[in-house]
C-alpha cells in the first residue's frame, strides 16, 4: 500500500474520514473509487475496506472519503492512519468477499500440511508449548528457553524453610524435596556439574509421591545429614552372623560368634547406648559401650539401633510411595523412611524403568516393600536397613536388586519375606555382610533356587 501523501487524517463518521495537508491540496485522485483501504483504528484494530467516493472541500481544504468497509465494519474515533492501494496481498485477501478486480480467495489457516495464514504465538504460549497452530517468534523463544546450570549447585531443604518464600539457599531454604526438585525442573545441568539437594535434620511428612523424571537426573543427588559421623546402620546381631566391619569416621569390628549387647539408656533424647573406647566381657556377652559416638534407638530398649546420622533426616508417610524413579538420581543417601499404614505395594523407592539407582546409608521402616525394582530396573543397595516391612527388597517383572558385597545390609522383622524375587526378578546377596533376622521367611524362592515364575535369589 502507498505511504500517505497527506499530513493528517480525521474521523468523520463510521464510513467516512477526511485527509488534508497544510496547503489544503486535493487528494481525490489518490482515493479513486474501488481503491483498497487499510484503516488503523488504534486499540479498536486494523480495518480493511474500499473507497466508495471522494470529494474535495475547497473551503476547509480537506478531501472527504466515503468508504465501504469489509464485513460491515465501522471506522472509530481512534482512527490514526489510512493506507491505500491494491498492491498488498493482505489487502487483496481481505477483499476476497467482494471479488474486486485482481482479488483472490482468502488463504486458509496454515498447518503442517497446508500453506496459509498463521498467527504468532506470545512468549507465554511459546513457553507453554500448547498452541500448535501458532508460529513462535525469536522473542518468544528467548523467553521460553530452558536455563542451564553451569556450576555445582546445592539446594537446601529444612523443616524451618518455606516453599512459598524460600529460594533454596542455606539462608532461606525450601521446606520440601518436592519444591527443591521443581525449582530445577525447567533447567538443564551442564556436563560434569552436580546439583545436590541437602536435606537438614528433621522429620518431613509428605502426602504425594515424588516423581524423578528430570532429563539430567543422573547429575542430581539427594543427601540427608552425612557430615562427620558415618551413616552406616547396624543392629543387634545373633551368633550366626559372620564377621562384620563397620567403616566410616568411627570404626568397630565384630568377630564371628560375638553377641553385641546394646543397652537402652535413660538419658533424655538418646534412648540408646554410649560407645566408648573398648570392649568389655561380662561372662555371657561381648558388650560394646561408648561415649565418643552416640548410638540412637527408635525407642527405649528398641529392637534396632543405627549410627545417629541415619536418624537425623526422616521422611514420614502414611501409605504412599516416596520416590517414583523414572530417571536415575546420582545418589540417595543418609535418609530414614517411615510408613505408618503400609499396603502390600507401597515403597520408598519404586524403580519401574530400565535404569540403575544407587541407595546408600538409608533405613526403611514399616513399608509394604523396602524397595521395589521392576521392568528391568536395578536397585543397588549400600549400607541399607529394612525394618518391620511386609517385604524387604522385592524384585519382579525383570527387575534386579544388588546388595553390595562389601557393605552391610540388614533385613529385620519382615512379616512376609525378607528378600523376594518374582516373575523373572533377580536378587543378588552374595555377601557375608547381609544379615537376615526375625523375618517370617528369609527368601522366596529359596537361595540359589529358581522359582516364583523363573525368578532367582543368589546368596
Amino acid at each position: 500500500m502507498t505511504i500517505p501523501v497527506y499530513d493528517s487524517v480525521a474521523f468523520l463518521a463510521s464510513d467516512t474520514f477526511a485527509v488534508f495537508n497544510a496547503a489544503g491540496d486535493s487528494f481525490v485522485g489518490a482515493f479513486a473509487p474501488g481503491l483498497r483501504l487499510r484503516a488503523d483504528c488504534g486499540t479498536d484494530g486494523v480495518l480493511f475496506g474500499t473507497v466508495a467516493s471522494s470529494s474535495h472541500d475547497a473551503e476547509t481544504g480537506r478531501t472527504v472519503v466515503a468508504t465501504a468497509m469489509d464485513g460491515g465494519a465501522a471506522l472509530t474515533a481512534n482512527l490514526a492512519e489510512v493506507l491505500h492501494g491494491n498492491d498488498v496481498p493482505e489487502s487483496l485477501c481481505a477483499h476476497a468477499a467482494l471479488h474486486a478486480p485482481g482479488g483472490r480467495d482468502a488463504l486458509p489457516a496454515a498447518s503442517t500440511g497446508v500453506s496459509g495464514l498463521v498467527s504468532l504465538a506470545s512468549a507465554v504460549e511459546t513457553q507453554a508449548g500448547a498452541s500448535a497452530a501458532k508460529a513462535v517468534t525469536p522473542a518468544g523463544l528467548a523467553a521460553a528457553v530452558k536455563g542451564l546450570i553451569t556450576t555445582n549447585t546445592t539446594i537446601y531443604v529444612a523443616t524451618t524453610g518455606s516453599d512459598a518464600s524460600g529460594d533454596g539457599s542455606s539462608a532461606t531454604p525450601f521446606a520440601s524435596i518436592h519444591k527443591a526438585l521443581s525449582s530445577i525442573a525447567g533447567k538443564l545441568i551442564a556436563s560434569g556439574m552436580t546439583v545436590t539437594i541437602r536435606v537438614a535434620d528433621g522429620t518431613y511428612s509428605i502426602s504425594s509421591t515424588i516423581t524423578i523424571d528430570h532429563p539430567d537426573a543422573d547429575k542430581i543427588q539427594i543427601f540427608g545429614n552425612t557430615s562427620a559421623e558415618t551413616t552406616v546402620p547396624i543392629s543387634a546381631i545373633d551368633t550366626t552372623a559372620k564377621t562384620i566391619t563397620v567403616t566410616g569416621n568411627y570404626t568397630g569390628s565384630i568377630q564371628v560368634g560375638d553377641i553385641i549387647g546394646l543397652i537402652g539408656s535413660s538419658t533424655s533424647g538418646l534412648n540408646g547406648a554410649y560407645v566408648v573406647s573398648g570392649v568389655s566381657y561380662d561372662g555371657t556377652n561381648t558388650v560394646i559401650t561408648c561415649s565418643a559416638e552416640t548410638i540412637a534407638s527408635a525407642t527405649v530398649g528398641g529392637g534396632y539401633v543405627v549410627i545417629k546420622a541415619c536418624n537425623r533426616v526422616i521422611v514420614r508417610v502414611v501409605d504412599i510411595n516416596v520416590f517414583a524413579i523414572n530417571k536415575p538420581l546420582k545418589s540417595i543417601q543418609g535418609i530414614r523412611f517411615d510408613c505408618s499404614s503400609p499396603t502390600s505395594y507401597n515403597t520408598p523407592f519404586n524403580i519401574a524403568q530400565p535404569l540403575n539407582q544407587s541407595i546408600t546409608g538409608c533405613i526403611v521402616k514399616g513399608f509394604g516393600r523396602a524397595l521395589r525394582a521392576q521392568m528391568n530396573g536395578i536397585g543397588s543397595l549400600y549400607n541399607f536397613v529394612s525394618k518391620s516391612c511386609i517385604y524387604g527388597p522385592y524384585a519382579e517383572s525383570g527387575g534386579k536388586i544388588l546388595l553390595n558385597s562389601s557393605q552391610i545390609t540388614i533385613i529385620d522383622s519382615c512379616s512376609n519375606t525378607g528378600i523376594t524375587s518374582y516373575d523373572g526378578g533377580f536378587v543378588r546377596s552374595l555377601s557375608s555382610y547381609t544379615i537376615m533376622r526375625n523375618n517370617a521367611a528369609n527368601y522366596s524362592p529359596a537361595l540359589n533356587t529358581f522359582g516364583n515364575n523363573a525368578s532367582y535369589n543368589a546368596g
